[in-house]
């Protein structure tokens, strides 16, 4: 996910609430999303090597990592892994 914000969560009644916990309750094993504003300069970037790593069967930490050390300069990239980053995600 890379709109802007979209990896930041609230709580009610000491329950997390946003769009990445809704989708690990889903199912899904891992989510990389930012936790605040992203360029979308950055945010394209960020995603083109994010899903190059995915393809090359890296699990999505690994990509994570990869993908931000790709970025030029000091590009901020606040992403974060949700949920287990450690198993690689199947191919389609």
């Amino acid at each position: 996910l890379s709109a802007c914000d979209v990896g930041t969560a609230a709580t009610r009644a000491d329950d997390p609430l946003g769009l990445p916990v809704a989708l690990l309750h889903a199912g899904v094993r891992a989510v990389i999303a930012p936790v605040s504003r992203v360029a979308d300069d950055v945010a394209r970037r960020f995603s083109r090597a994010l899903h190059a790593g995915l393809l090359a069967g890296r699990p999505p930490d690994a990509a994570l990592a990869g993908a931000v050390t790709s970025l030029p300069g000091r590009s901020p990239a606040p992403f974060c892994c949700f949920g287990d980053g450690s198993v690689p995600v199947d191919a389609p």
